[in-house]
């Protein structure tokens, strides 16, 4: 673990809400590494979110957890967002979102927080900006490409209903902040550079802190220790399975990703985290397969395992960079963040990306995996870039700033 320095002595009872988006798992897990970090230096931290499964995790760690109605994109069983259906929700998102902000507001008012973090939502920076509360915003999109122009009404001009969504959050919230801070790494390596390049000067306000990660290698023991700790053979390959999304996806992804083990020819060992929190913890353990229901923290599996399967979320390939591991990218049509950030790891030589039907047709998933785990190319550059990255820790830079504004206001 890393040292946040010796003045780091504040009054006790000082009080955090973190606005969560609940969108996937990864806004969730980054918060909750700080949060668990401010907890430790005698803050009192709240959240609030939206989606069971990340009020879940966050209570599953002592946190106290206010929920408001979700915000999604609508998805079709593979995953892939569905643009017409998304576009015809459109009123039931609005009234969900006028909603949040009014609960977002008796929920500020209830805590009285004395800072706010919002990781991506958008209605917790408004609540905070309306309510006069100082915010800190971590955020990694600013922009959301459009994924297919043809589906849109008036679809040439989607550039433009970029530009004005952009132009209009970031005006209407996001330059309100008291720091921005993007948990991507600076160029060459940022993961997701699409959702960074907006059309006029946001720079001087964004910080690019690095990765958010609970543990890092050096916090584990050795490779072949934890081999022999979790019951796996030190001398065949292992291969860790991450599934993420909603429940239908993740039941479609299990089909396909258990289609693959079954058709696997070579002798590997495969251990699956289904990522339901609400199943048991240990689902399966036969043979060469071990299946978890849920997995609080993969880092163990991770730092023992040879290759990384998973959707490319921003939290999951940054986690799979700090701990050096090539990964099979598997994002879903229509999803330009899943899909940049897989285009991105796959320049960087750390990854192939296939889509979830391939892993239904063994003649070519197959010779993937084997590549990724023999491939000294590959592992070459997942070295390279591990060493790259090392230097970043935006656990410690989030914990510090936050630290700073409190030392700053007198606390």
């Amino acid at each position: 673990m890393f040292l946040l320095g010796e003045d780091i002595l504040l009054k006790t009872g000082k009080r955090v809400l973190f606005g969560v988006c609940g969108i996937g798992m990864g806004h969730s897990k980054r918060s909750l590494t700080v949060a668990k970090l401010l907890r430790k230096l005698g803050f009192e931290v709240t959240f609030t979110t939206y989606n069971n499964e990340n009020a879940e995790i966050l209570a599953q760690q002592g946190f106290e957890v206010y929920t408001v109605p979700p915000i999604f994109w609508e998805e079709d069983v593979e995953g892939n967002v569905d643009i017409r259906r998304s576009i015809t929700s459109m009123p039931r998102l609005f009234y969900n979102f006028q909603k949040q902000l009014r609960l977002e507001a008796q929920y500020i008012k209830r805590v009285n927080p004395h800072f706010i973090i919002s990781d991506s939502r958008l209605s917790t920076a408004i609540t905070a900006k309306i309510t006069k509360k100082p915010y800190f915003l971590i955020n990694h999109v600013f922009r959301v490409p459009m994924p297919n122009p043809d589906l849109i009404p008036l679809g040439a001009y989607t550039r433009a209903y970029e530009i004005a969504i952009i132009w209009a959050l970031w005006n209407l919230a996001w330059k309100h902040a008291k720091g921005i801070f993007v948990p991507d790494f600076p160029p060459p390596y940022t993961l997701s550079p699409v959702t960074l390049d907006v059309p006029f000067r946001i720079e001087d306000k964004l910080d690019y802190v690095g990765h958010v990660v609970d543990k890092i290698p050096e916090d584990l023991p050795t490779k072949d220790e934890l081999r022999k700790e979790l019951g796996f053979d030190r001398n065949r390959p292992l291969i860790f399975v991450l599934i993420s999304g909603n429940p239908k996806v993740k039941i479609d992804l299990e089909r396909k990703i258990f289609h693959t083990i079954k058709n696997f020819k070579r002798d590997y060992q495969w251990v699956v985290s289904l990522g339901d929190p609400w199943r048991e913890k240990l689902f399966v353990d036969k043979g060469d397969v071990r299946i978890l229901g849920w997995l609080a923290s993969p880092f163990e599996y991770l730092k023992a395992c040879d290759l990384l399967i998973a959707r490319p979320g921003h939290n999951t390939v940054s986690e799979a960079i700090v701990y050096g591991k090539p990964i099979l990218a598997i994002p879903t049509k229509g999803n330009t963040e899943y899909e940049n950030i897989a285009r991105t790891a796959a320049r960087l030589e750390i990854a192939r990306v296939i889509y979830s039907e391939t892993l239904l047709k063994p003649e070519k998933v197959n010779p993937l995996i084997d590549e990724l785990m023999t491939s000294e190319e590959v592992k070459r550059s997942v070295k390279k870039v591990q060493k790259v990255i090392a230097k970043y820790s935006g656990t410690k830079i989030l914990v510090e700033k936050i630290l700073d504004f409190f030392r700053g206001s007198g606390s």
